[in-house]
């Protein structure tokens, strides 16, 4: 696995180190079934159906001001007109901070069950998230480009915060809710999730600062950095992907609100909700490190044909430039990642 590759896979699916990665949305559906729950754990209250059961559902999300696929390459069936029938992705090379965030969701077997003023529920499920936050221009292009990019050789470049995380994890949820404020003007009801977590794999940045500069594709020169990284995955990239490491706890919370319509020929005048969801945080344990580089430098020649074939070999190549010893910098066999915090609004 060559660095570009790496690096540009930590930049593009990776939140921050031990805190949450909040998003604000808007929903313009009043969809209220077992997987609204996921949204909004008061949504069932208004369900048309009682009972319900899903066998399995998918939700995949991604957002990114830094990389683009243009409208006409994106066909989810077909030729994509790319080379060797690939999808071409390009950059928007500005100076403004890049960001991106994706996440796959799956939902599994789940059960609701609603007799009366009040709900039950249990879910099973899988969660992978990957975010980059406050990225400078030039890091993400180097990330994107390789060391080869030629118009930033020889320019000191001094970064400040920014945060990559990625983290993967089952949980496993009971809900529940019920009408709060109920009268002839309209329906008031709130939900809570409590979900168990079970961490898999994840992987961290905490960038506090870097100076460096490329003075060829061949030679990188890192004059401070003070940076934390972290993960926790088997040491080959891809063996026990799904083996749990680690474990945590969140809970979703929401309130919905309708209104009573005085015409027979509507179910109500109009719906709204809010809520909170993936308040929580897993903290792993088992194949996990954590290094620390505390205003250390280096001078690395031969950047550009560095290949790593697993964690450790990335992990002793990295301690050996900026330490000069394997494990130079390793500081700690555990940490702990927020799950991504989000507020809806529908």
């Amino acid at each position: 696995m060559n660095i570009r590759i790496f690096s540009f896979l930590l930049l593009l699916f990776s939140v921050p180190v031990a805190t949450a990665q909040e998003t604000i949305g808007f929903s313009g559906s009043f969809y209220s079934n077992s997987l609204g729950v996921r949204y909004n754990p008061a949504s069932f209250m208004f369900s048309n159906k009682p009972i319900e059961f899903n066998l399995i559902a998918l939700d995949v999300f991604a957002r990114s001001n830094y990389l683009y696929v243009p409208d006409n390459e994106l066909r989810p069936f077909g030729d994509t007109g790319g080379q060797d029938n690939a999808v071409d992705v390009f950059d928007y090379y500005t100076k403004a901070d890049k960001r991106a965030y994706a996440q796959l969701w799956m939902k599994g077997p789940s059960f609701y069950i609603r007799p009366g003023n009040f709900y039950l529920g249990i879910h099973t499920g899988l969660t992978s998230f990957v975010s980059a936050v406050d990225i400078p221009y030039h890091v993400a292009k180097f990330a994107f480009e390789g060391f080869d990019f030629s118009p930033q050789h020889n320019i000191r470049y001094e970064a400040g915060a920014f945060r990559v995380t990625a983290m993967s994890f089952y949980d496993l949820g009971l809900s529940f809710g019920m009408n709060l404020i109920e009268n002839s003007s309209g329906t008031l009801s709130g939900g809570i999730t409590y979900r168990k977590l079970l961490g898999l794999n994840s992987i961290f940045i905490d960038n506090r600062y870097i100076d460096y500069e490329v003075l060829s594709s061949d030679l990188l020169v890192v004059y401070e950095a003070d940076v934390t990284y972290g993960h926790a995955f088997n040491e080959d990239y891809g063996s026990s992907l799904f083996k749990v490491r680690g474990g945590g706890n969140a809970i979703d919370f929401g309130l919905m609100y309708r209104k009573t319509s005085n015409n027979n020929n509507k179910p109500y005048d109009f719906q709204a909700g809010i809520s909170v969801v993936d308040l929580g945080k897993v903290k792993f344990r088992n194949e996990t490190r954590v290094f620390d580089l505390n205003n250390n430098s280096a001078v690395w020649p031969g950047i550009d044909t560095v290949k790593f074939t697993g964690f450790a070999e990335m992990d002793s190549t990295l301690g050996i430039q900026f330490t000069g010893s394997m494990d130079g910098a390793f500081s700690n066999d555990q940490f702990t990642l927020g799950t991504p915090l989000g507020i809806n609004l529908s």
